[in-house]
């Protein structure tokens, strides 16, 4: 059974040993008081009360529901032993406020998680940004996109550190709110249907999205490779005609790479017919 001791040394983010040290006893003797084998005599109970801020009486308790329940309320910061810990009372030192629940994972255990799930975004991003030297006529221009597109990401991470500590939070809230709704229009699935903002933002997105990749009738090609509008037939002059006419209307590069590739692909399926 978990005792009082176990939750609310658990809470403050201590180990055994350093609780031991801290109120002079053997890591061997304070583990057994946690475990409950042996009672914690009332002389050590004075320097764990004030260790972790909490009142003497709770020691003694043995509702796990009501220890639960004592343990969900706001914790102060400080370090001991070089790590950070956490009181049910502010320290007389420089102290902030901490957040979480009782039940989450141990601040300690969290940042390795999240240490961890940089590393692999890391490897992720790094293989984005990987191709073979005869990919890289293809792959040149979507490489600076997916390049500016982190810059972009930087950028923001910037702009959070320069705001308000009170307001860096709501920023990359509001970052990744915009991040899921786009990501739910590139993957073609429902935003939860109460949520009547994010659904009005997935509509506009759609919207756009289509619009952008929406081309006029009289620039297509026909599925005989010649164009609807009389460009010219051979195969250089017509990839000249429609890298001026792009230009002019201000095609991105990766879309006009795309599309006269599709030109030259076609007529090489002519000549194969």
């Amino acid at each position: 059974m978990k005792t009082a001791l176990y939750y609310i040394r658990t809470r403050c983010n201590y180990s055994q040993s350093m609780a031991a040290r801290e109120i002079g006893v053997s890591r061997q003797m304070f583990s057994a008081w946690e475990r409950g084998d042996k009672p914690i005599p009332d002389a050590r109970k004075d320097a764990i009360s004030a260790l972790f801020g909490v009142p003497v009486p709770i020691l003694e308790e043995t509702d796990e529901a009501k220890l639960l329940a004592f343990c969900d309320r706001p914790m102060f910061t400080t370090v001991c032993q070089g790590k950070q810990v956490f009181s049910f009372l502010p320290p007389e030192n420089q102290a902030r406020v901490f957040l979480g629940s009782p039940t989450e994972t141990r601040p300690e255990e969290r940042c390795r998680e999240l240490m961890s799930q940089k590393t692999e975004l890391l490897e992720q991003i790094d293989g984005l940004f990987r191709f073979a030297p005869q990919q890289q006529v293809d792959e040149l221009p979507n490489m600076e996109l997916k390049l500016s597109l982190l810059s972009c990401f930087s950028s923001v991470a910037d702009a959070a550190e320069a705001v308000e500590p009170q307001y860096q939070g709501r920023l990359l809230r509001f970052v990744l709110e915009q991040m899921k709704i786009l990501s739910a229009m590139l993957r073609g699935i429902e935003l939860p249907e109460q949520d009547t903002w994010a659904q009005q933002q997935l509509h506009l997105l759609r919207y756009r999205w289509g619009q952008i990749n929406d081309l006029p009738d009289n620039t297509s090609i026909s599925e005989t490779g010649r164009s609807k509008s009389g460009e010219p037939e051979e195969l250089l002059q017509r990839i000249d005609y429609w890298y001026q006419k792009a230009k002019k209307r201000g095609v991105d590069w990766t879309e006009l790479q795309w599309w006269l590739n599709q030109i030259l692909e076609q007529e090489n399926e002519h000549e194969l017919d």
